[in-house]
C-alpha cells in the first residue's frame, strides 16, 4: 500500500512552539541558579584564566560536556535572562526537529500528536531547570539531527548528509552519551519505511573513537558522570529501566506535578485551566483528523516499537537511577505510544494528553519556586560575605531553611528539600561553592572551612555542635569564638511556599 505524502505542517510547528514556551517557562522567573552552576563556575575560576577548557578535555567522560558546563557560567556569568534565553532556544530547537523526524514516520497528525505529547511528557521537566541542562539539550539535538540526516542519506546516497550525521552523532557522545543507542533506532525506522537499505555501521566509527578516547582518559580529573560498565551494575540496571522510566519517573512527576497545581495560587491555576481547555480542544481535534488517515503500521506494532525505543534511548543510564536527562531522548518513543493510544482510545488519549499537560504546569510552577528559594540563599550568603572571608570556619544551618519549606512524601528528616519533584534542590557541594567562591570576584587564597548541618544544632559559648552533616550524616564539633553560624529563620520565601506549609 502507497504511503499517504508527509510534511512539515508550519502551523503544527508553530503550536508546539508555543506550548513549550507557555507549558514549562510560565511563571517567567528563573533567577536561581542550581548548586552544580555555582560548583561549575569554581572549578572554571580555579586556576589561570581559561585553564578549565584543558582540565574538562583530559576527562573520559563528556569532555565536550564539562567544557560548556563551565564555560557558560564563566563567559555568561550566572545571569538569569541569558539562562532563560538559552532554556527556551534549546528546547525550541528540540522540539521542531523532534517533529521533524516524527513527521517522517508518522501520519501527518500522528507526528503532531506524538510530538504534542513529546513536548508535554513531565519526565524531562528537568531540562527547563537551568542552564546547564541547555548542554544536555544539545546533546539531544544532535542526536535528533543525526537521525535526520540520516534518513537524508539513505533516500538521496548524499555523501555529505551522512558525514554531517556522523559529525552530529559523534559530538553529541562527547557532550553527553544519552544517544549512544540512537544509531540502532536510526537504522530500523528506515529499514521499515522502505528505504535505501543503507547500513547503520558508519555510526561505529564515533562509537569506537568516544571509546578510545575514554579508555586512553582513565583518571577521573573531575570526579562527575564517570560510572564504569559491570556485568553486576547491568544486571541490575537492565531489568530496572522500565520500571524507572514509566514507574518512578512517570509516575513521580505526575504526582509532584498535579499536586503543584492543586496547591498553586489561584491566578496559575486559573492559566492551568485555560490551558487545559484549549490544549484538550487542539488534542481532540487532531484525535479526529489521525483517525481518518490511513493507517502505515498496526497499533500493536506501533506502540511495541515506541516502548523499545524509549526503553533503548534511555538505556545508556542504566547503571544509575535513568533522569530526566537521560530519558530526554525516551520521551520520543513514550510520544509515539501517546499518538497511538489517543487515536484508538480517543477519549482516554484527550484525557492523558490534559494531564501530562497539568503534570508539567505543575512542575514549571515549582521550578520556578526552587529558583526563587535558591536566589534567596545566595542573596542571604552574600549580604554576609564580609563575615565570610574573615571566618575560619563557616556553618550553614540548612535544617532552618528545609523546617520551613512545606513537604510531599519525601523524607523530612534527611532535609534535602524533596518538597517539589523529589531533586536535592540544594546540595552541600553547591552551598560549599556559594560560600567559597560564588561570592567573590576571584577566588580567595585562603577560604573558610564550610559545614553544613542538616539537623540537632546545639550552640554554647565553647562549641557548635551539628548532631549530622549533610554530606555524610556523622556529627561534627567546632570552636564557637571560630565559627560563623548562618540560618535561614527569617529569610523571606517565595507566598506560594508559605502557604502551603502544614500545621506544626
Amino acid at each position: 500500500m502507497r504511503e499517504p505524502p508527509r510534511r512539515f505542517d508550519g502551523r503544527v510547528a508553530a503550536t508546539l512552539l508555543i506550548l513549550n514556551f507557555l507549558v514549562h517557562f510560565v511563571p517567567f522567573e528563573r533567577p536561581g541558579f542550581q548548586p552544580d552552576d555555582f560548583g561549575w563556575l569554581r572549578i572554571a575560576r580555579s586556576g589561570a584564566p581559561w585553564s578549565f577548557v584543558d582540565k574538562a578535555l583530559s576527562q573520559g567522560v563528556r569532555p565536550l560536556g564539562l567544557t560548556l558546563f563551565m564555560m557558560e557560567p564563566y563567559v555568561l556569568g550566572l545571569h538569569e535572562g541569558t539562562q532563560l534565553a538559552i532554556l527556551i532556544g534549546t528546547t525550541s530547537v528540540l522540539t521542531l526537529l523532534v517533529y521533524a523526524y516524527l513527521g517522517g514516520v508518522l501520519t501527518n497528525r500522528m507526528a503532531a500528536l506524538a510530538a504534542l505529547a513529546f513536548v508535554l511528557w513531565p519526565v524531562k521537566h528537568e531540562i527547563y531547570a537551568s542552564q546547564l541542562f541547555g548542554v544536555n539539550t544539545l546533546s539531544g539535538i544532535l542526536v535528533i539531527a543525526a537521525g535526520l540526516l540520516y534518513r537524508r542519506w539513505t533516500r538521496t546516497m548524499s555523501a555529505l548528509a551522512l558525514i554531517a550525521g556522523l559529525l552530529a552523532y559523534g559530538l553529541s557522545l562527547f557532550i553527553y552519551e544519552i544517544g549512544f543507542l540512537a544509531p540502532l533506532l536510526f537504522y530500523f525506522v528506515e529499514r521499515s519505511k522502505g528505504g535505501r537499505n543503507r547500513s547503520a555501521a558508519w555510526f561505529l566509527v564515533p562509537a569506537a573513537l568516544y571509546w578510545v578516547f575514554r579508555l586512553t582518559h582513565p583518571s577521573a580529573v573531575i570526579s562527575t558522570g564517570r560510572f564504569e560498565i559491570s556485568i553486576d551494575a547491568l544486571r541490575v540496571g537492565l531489568p530496572s529501566l522500565p520500571s524507572n522510566l514509566i514507574g518512578y519517573q512517570l509516575a513521580r512527576n505526575l504526582g509532584y506535578g498535579l499536586w503543584a497545581v492543586w496547591n498553586a495560587p489561584a491566578w496559575f491555576q486559573v492559566f492551568c485551566v485555560v490551558m487545559s481547555g484549549l490544549v484538550g480542544v487542539l488534542a481532540a481535534r487532531w484525535i479526529q483528523q489521525s483517525a481518518a488517515e490511513p493507517p502505515t503500521q498496526s497499533a500493536l506494532v506501533l506502540s511495541g516499537a515506541g516502548l523499545l525505543s524509549a526503553f533503548a534511548l534511555a538505556a545508556p543510564a542504566a547503571m544509575v537511577l535513568v533522569e530526566s536527562r537521560h530519558s530526554l531522548l525516551a520521551a520520543v518513543g513514550m510520544g509515539v505510544v501517546v499518538a497511538v493510544m489517543a487515536k484508538h482510545f480517543p477519549r482516554s488519549g484527550a484525557s492523558l494528553i490534559v494531564i501530562l499537560l497539568l503534570s508539567s504546569q505543575g512542575l514549571a510552577l515549582r521550578q520556578a519556586e526552587v529558583s526563587q528559594l535558591q536566589a534567596s540563599v545566595h542573596r542571604a550568603l552574600y549580604e554576609r560575605s564580609g563575615e565570610i572571608r574573615a571566618a575560619p570556619f563557616v556553618v550553614i544551618d540548612i535544617a532552618s531553611l528545609a523546617d520551613r519549606v512545606s513537604y510531599t512524601w519525601g523524607q523530612r528528616t534527611s532535609n534535602v528539600l524533596r518538597a517539589y519533584w523529589g531533586l536535592h534542590a540544594f546540595a552541600a557541594g553547591g552551598l560549599d561553592a556559594m560560600v567559597n567562591d560564588s561570592l567573590y570576584d576571584k577566588p580567595q587564597p585562603k577560604p573558610p572551612r564550610v559545614a553544613v548541618c542538616a539537623g540537632g544544632l546545639s550552640i554554647s559559648e565553647e562549641a557548635v555542635r551539628c548532631a549530622r552533616n549533610y554530606t555524610n550524616g556523622k556529627p561534627f564539633t567546632l570552636p564557637r569564638s571560630e565559627t560563623l553560624l548562618i540560618d535561614f529563620k527569617t529569610m523571606p520565601l517565595p507566598s506560594s511556599m508559605t502557604a502551603t506549609i502544614p500545621p506544626g
